[in-house]
């Protein structure tokens, strides 16, 4: 699945909007310390739930990489800065 995620960094806090490929909007907060980036936001599943995921990962110039836990486990994620 591809995100498209806007950061907003105002020292070491994090804002974070993430835009899904139908157009569904999350928002939350995190913060990047040196290269350690971390944010999590709270999404609305199909059936009305809401859930957390948290986002960990480094980044190296223009990526990033990292994980994602969510109820369901973890997976693992990577971003191209446009």
């Amino acid at each position: 699945m591809t995100l498209t995620t806007k950061f907003v960094q105002e020292g070491e806090k994090l804002t974070v909007t993430m835009t899904g490929p139908r157009g569904g909007e999350s928002s939350g907060e995190g913060t990047i310390q040196g290269n350690a980036i971390q944010w999590s936001v709270t999404r609305t599943g199909p059936e009305g739930n809401q859930f957390t995921v948290t986002y960990k990962g480094t980044v190296e110039g223009t990526t990033m990489s990292g994980t994602a836990e969510n109820p369901r486990g973890t997976i693992n994620w990577k971003a191209t800065k446009k």
